[in-house]
């Protein structure tokens, strides 16, 4: 996501796919990028609101004066929707196409020379190791060392990329975000509750079963299998696309 200065301290109060309380603009930026047409966002740090809008950027003088909001577009360089018009944003605006156009942040900060690949349409990128299994915790240190995480599967089109790059055969584990806690729930490292799943036959455990993490198991299409955090498997780590402050 890019920052677009000429919207500080304006708001597009209308229209918005969403409209919630967001604890930082980090998550704000993730919840746009798992949102189906989110194209562009709004974030105020004072009241932590976080509004997302179908439309890559708006005009000026189709805002009103906020103070404190910041506008956060994936598409800079785009021209202004014009908003009075009766036509909508997607026949208005000459959106990029998704197979093609690159945002200018990805050959600085997504290492595709390192072993690292990109996915414009998720925005996500990501690296499988699987030479040397380790533990679900050494996992995620390995991860951090390297300025990532460990991927979060929050949708369909992020669950098919990263399929693409472990293979749907063989017979290889890789583990993912994903911990379940006493009560059954699902949730991301960073405390949300994990909304997409594509489980194996059989899957998940029962809530007793000592089984509480996420791993995707070519073998049976990459899908999602529940283990234990002890055993030794790949890992996936996920580089979370920067933000232009």
């Amino acid at each position: 996501m890019s920052k677009d200065s000429n919207l500080s301290d304006k708001l597009f109060n209308q229209s918005a796919l969403r409209n919630v309380s967001m604890a930082s603009l980090v998550r704000c930026t993730r919840l746009c990028l798992d949102t189906s047409n989110c194209k562009s966002l709004f974030y105020d740090r004072e009241s932590r609101r976080c509004q997302l809008h179908s439309a890559p950027t708006y005009k000026i003088t189709d805002c009103v004066d906020e103070i404190g909001w910041r506008f956060y577009t994936k598409y800079p360089g785009i021209d202004p929707i014009d908003t009075t018009s009766p036509t909508t944003p997607s026949e208005t605006t000459p959106v990029p196409s998704e197979t093609t156009r690159v945002p200018s942040y990805v050959e600085a900060n997504c290492p595709i020379g390192n072993g690292y690949t990109y996915h414009l349409f998720t925005d996500s990128c990501i690296k499988a190791y699987n030479s040397n299994p380790v533990k679900l915790s050494v996992a995620k240190t390995k991860c951090q060392q390297e300025g990532t995480e460990l991927v979060s599967i929050t949708n369909f089109y992020k669950w098919q990329f990263v399929s693409t790059i472990i293979g749907t055969t063989g017979n290889s584990y890789y583990y993912i975000q994903g911990t379940k806690d006493g009560t059954g729930v699902w949730k991301l490292d960073d405390g949300y509750v994990m909304t997409y799943f594509i489980w194996g036959s059989g899957e998940p455990a029962a809530v007793s079963a000592n089984e509480n993490n996420v791993i995707l198991w070519t073998a049976d299409y990459a899908k999602m299998y529940d283990v234990g955090g002890t055993d030794l498997y790949g890992y996936i780590c996920e580089l979370v696309p920067p933000l232009q402050m």
